[in-house]
């Protein structure tokens, strides 16, 4: 494990990062519970510092540093060693995104039965399991299994906008798995595209791609 110095700027991202390193199994160095949620003051301007350090049983101690608003990213390293002499900094990161998700999309030309459309779509959402990822620390798989499995479905009318999603997809370079049923129960044994499932991505990445898309 890493000793991380991070910065967060604004609550909700706070707020966001805290709830994934406690499920982490990362607790305060002073015993308090829900440090950000009990902020009086929420503002999107405030910036903080969170030192999360290895301790011998295995999980992450955090320590808070609040910072000024004109505080410069920049001077991170140097404001962390005056405030931690004792301790020794691997990695150095900015907390730009706090809240991620999976996104099914299902091809609405299709008519079968709900049982049918609700298998597919769970492929769709567990095929990111089979990809070769240790869920590194804040990455988009990391805020998805411990901040949250928040996942969504969406909807395109046909085959042919299936497929033009999976290119923009693969143009953006956001992982997703097209989901073909055999054909065994449907679709007179052809196999047939059902849905698209897109593997936990930032809100930020995907939401300018599916965002426009209807609510299954």
């Amino acid at each position: 494990m890493l000793n991380y110095a991070l910065f967060v700027s604004n609550i909700q991202d706070a707020i966001n990062l805290e709830k994934a390193l406690f499920n982490y199994g990362a607790r305060w160095s002073n015993g308090e519970n829900s440090f950000f949620e009990k902020m009086t003051t929420k503002t999107d301007q405030c910036a903080f510092i969170i030192f999360a350090v290895h301790n011998c049983q295995g999980c992450y101690t955090l320590t808070y540093l609040p910072s000024k608003l004109e505080f410069d990213f920049n001077n991170i390293q140097l404001i962390c060693e005056n405030s931690f002499e004792h301790m020794d900094m691997d990695c150095i990161l900015h907390i730009r995104n706090t809240k991620a998700k999976q996104v099914c999309v299902w091809r609405n030309d299709l008519k079968v039965r709900t049982g049918k459309k609700m298998a597919q779509s769970g492929h769709a959402f567990e095929a990111y399991t089979k990809e070769a990822d240790e869920c590194d620390m804040f990455s988009p798989r990391w805020f998805y299994e411990y901040g949250g499995k928040r996942k969504i479905v969406v909807s395109v009318i046909n085959e042919e906008e299936l497929d033009n999603l999976a290119q923009t997809l693969d143009q953006l370079s956001i992982s997703h798995t097209v989901i073909v049923d055999s054909g065994f129960t449907e679709f007179n044994g052809v196999p047939t595209k059902t849905c698209l499932g897109i593997h936990p991505v930032f809100d930020e990445d995907i939401d300018g791609v599916t965002g426009n898309l209807s609510l299954y």
